[in-house]
């Protein structure tokens, strides 16, 4: 099987908006040239490089993806850890790891509900379910996950399983370019943050990094819109 990386929007939703928006002079990729395939994951880089604090601590596992589910004595499932999931997730055994991805996020595991969320989103394992997508995301991106942030940001900007609200996603697109370590993602948040940016008149952008401030505040951590 060819194995695939996990979303993260290098690909998203955005493309559904129509033509008639075009990109400002100075969005080298926007959001709105992405593209919504169902075969894309999110890129797991995000969780090999991730600042401290952002992920739970996991337990580490061999790097073999389990050929099938262990058993206990009595020939029952045995519920897999996080990193066994996501293996499973990045093999694209959707299937498999989907009971295992919902024991997990029924006890509180905000990983476990940001993926469930991304595969409700593009419709990997599961019919595409865009207001279930955002139920599932958004306690990981209002518990600071830059990935489930990402995603929630391009949601609210399109109107996928909420309401439409461009306000709101720059909101959440600012906080993801914040919260993600240097990479491609972060390089993709903001491309699609200044896409968003763009299309806003100043006092909708000023209430827009207004909110972004008072969300960081509440957590202290508005220092870290200054360094942006």
């Amino acid at each position: 099987m060819t194995r695939v990386l996990i979303p993260l929007l290098t690909v998203s939703a955005l493309a559904l908006v129509p033509a008639i928006f075009v990109a400002p002079a100075f969005a080298q990729e926007s959001v709105f040239e992405l593209g919504n395939r169902s075969d894309t994951m999110p890129d797991v880089s995000e969780y090999q490089s991730v600042r401290k604090g952002l992920l739970l601590e996991e337990k580490k596992e061999d790097d073999e993806v389990l050929e099938k589910d262990p058993m206990d004595d009595e020939g029952k499932p045995v519920a897999l850890t996080y990193e066994a999931v996501l293996k499973l997730y990045k093999d694209g055994q959707y299937e498999r790891a989907l009971p295992h991805l919902e024991l997990l996020a029924s006890g509180g595991h905000m990983g476990a509900k940001e993926i469930l969320g991304i595969m409700y989103n593009l419709g990997q394992g599961v019919s595409k379910d865009p207001a279930k997508a955002y139920e599932m995301l958004f306690p990981a991106a209002d518990q600071g996950r830059a990935l489930a942030q990402h995603h929630i940001g391009v949601m609210t900007f399109t109107g996928a399983g909420t309401p439409q609200d461009s306000i709101k996603a720059l909101m959440w697109l600012q906080l993801a370019l914040i919260n993600y370590p240097d990479g491609p993602e972060k390089d993709a948040a903001r491309r699609d943050r200044d896409s968003v940016y763009g299309r806003l008149n100043r006092r909708d952008r000023e209430n827009a990094m207004l909110m972004t401030r008072e969300w960081l505040t509440k957590r202290g951590e508005a220092h870290l819109l200054d360094m942006q």
